[in-house]
């Protein structure tokens, strides 16, 4: 009986585990065409497509790219490739509910709703959108929180990698199970990576506004509606019980050196917080199942991720990429994609579109090849009808103009609006990875501007 009742119980584990997935599957790659597709959102893309070992920001760390990597083997597409990070990304609900069974294995409603919450929660769904905030820091921490042993250093790394600030996050692991004969390589090895990943940082570059906690945890609260109630009482509620209370002491720790931090730095947003949201909402293991369907209560008390309506053409997203590889896409060519930048938003990163059509099979040509190239002009409505664009239109949308153009017609047409002072540039980002021997200078020969 004893037997029978383990397979039966491991049974529902594993439909809490694909339950919760395929909901938060579901919830990321609904509507994926407004995933942000600008620079810090593609870098890692292009970064594992370089592989020497560098992050694509000196903030982060090699564990960032593996994902990457795998991503960008397996797809022939930028679109494709996205869709693969983003079920990634909705492995955070199962490992949800992972650290609840793993606190009480009998709490398979509880950990239901925890993975439902975790899979529905308009921050996190907001994190994965955006491409660039946190990256899978979230995901790699709750993960290491769920493993003991090397595993968990190696999770925790991968996680600092992602962001800096999960280091915050260190107080969950110092716990006695972390710290064996068995744990030594993996701690190692994780000091080894971080340890790389700090020798290159510098200054934040930021300066402080304001108050950083109060102002991330405003837009923690606002961004996350009753999804961040239940983030914010799960620690507390941890504190309560004395089989959560130890996870949910080291958990508050995390949380006040993540703060503290951001105090020192002067920098803290509402995506820093979110780093621990999974073991924050794991917390609610303590519930007792008569009062497990108060986990629903979120969902029942705000709208759900306010997200952006589906339009393919508005800018910086994934599907005004896909739509500008759909125009340029040419058999095995695939022209160069530059920008001139004079106001507003930065509309297209063409880096992506570079990278979406060597995806796709296009071959990039050497900046010194004659063929035309493609130009995208990003600036507010009234600009663009001054300063129109070069050589023959292609596509034209709300802040943004894709033209071809030759290179005498590009230097020709930029010349008359160097006084200006529009910033030219962003097709170095993708050519460097295509073609590492070639030089800036290379690259801005078509532009008059400097």
């Amino acid at each position: 009986m004893m037997v029978h009742g383990q397979g039966q119980t491991r049974y529902l584990h594993w439909a809490v585990w694909v339950v919760t997935f395929s909901v938060a599957v579901g919830m990321r790659l609904d509507g994926m065409a407004s995933t942000m597709a600008l620079q810090d959102s593609v870098g890692p893309y292009l970064a594992a497509m370089r592989w020497d070992w560098r992050a694509h920001a000196a903030p982060y760390g090699v564990a960032l790219l593996p994902p990457y990597w795998i991503a960008t083997k397996i797809s022939s597409s930028l679109w494709q490739a996205v869709a693969s990070i983003q079920v990634l990304h909705a492995l955070c609900a199962p490992v949800g509910s992972l650290l609840v069974l793993r606190m009480r294995p009998q709490a398979v409603w509880t950990a239901l709703l925890v993975g439902l919450l975790i899979g529905t929660d308009p921050g996190l769904i907001d994190t994965a959108r955006s491409g660039a905030e946190g990256y899978f820091a979230a995901l790699m921490l709750g993960a290491a929180c769920g493993v003991r042993g090397s595993p968990a250093w190696l999770l925790f790394a991968m996680a600092v990698g992602n962001h800096p600030l999960a280091l915050a996050g260190l107080p969950l692991f110092l716990t006695k199970n972390h710290f064996s004969v068995a744990s030594l390589w993996g701690l190692t090895a994780g000091l080894a990576l971080v340890g790389v990943q700090v020798a290159g940082w510098g200054s934040p570059g930021v300066g402080t506004i304001g108050s950083p906690a109060m102002d991330a945890m405003t837009a923690f609260a606002s961004a996350g509606s009753g999804w961040a109630v239940a983030v914010a009482l799960g620690p507390l509620a941890g504190l309560v019980n004395p089989l959560t209370r130890p996870f949910a002491m080291r958990l508050v720790a995390g949380t006040i050196l993540m703060v503290l931090a951001g105090e020192t730095l002067g920098y803290l947003r509402d995506h820093h917080l979110r780093l621990l949201t999974i073991p924050a909402l794991a917390c609610w293991a303590c519930l007792p199942k008569r009062w497990a369907l108060l986990l629903a209560l979120p969902a029942l008390s705000s709208r759900g991720p306010q997200l952006p309506p589906e339009v393919a053409g508005r800018p910086g997203t994934l599907g005004l990429v896909n739509a500008v590889s759909n125009e340029l896409a040419l058999g095995a060519e695939a022209p160069i994609v530059d920008r001139i930048w004079f106001d507003g938003g930065p509309a297209i990163e063409p880096a992506a579109v570079m990278l979406d059509l060597s995806l796709r099979g296009g071959v990039v040509p050497q900046p010194s090849d004659s063929r035309q190239k493609a130009v995208v002009v990003a600036a507010e409505s009234n600009t663009i009808e001054s300063v129109q664009f070069p050589g023959q239109l292609v596509m034209k949308g709300h802040g943004y103009t894709v033209s071809m153009a030759t290179d005498a017609e590009v230097f020709d047409w930029s010349s008359q609006w160097c006084s200006r002072e529009p910033k030219v540039g962003g097709a170095w980002d993708a050519l460097a990875i295509f073609h590492p021997h070639m030089t800036t200078e290379m690259v801005s020969a078509w532009w008059a501007c400097p």
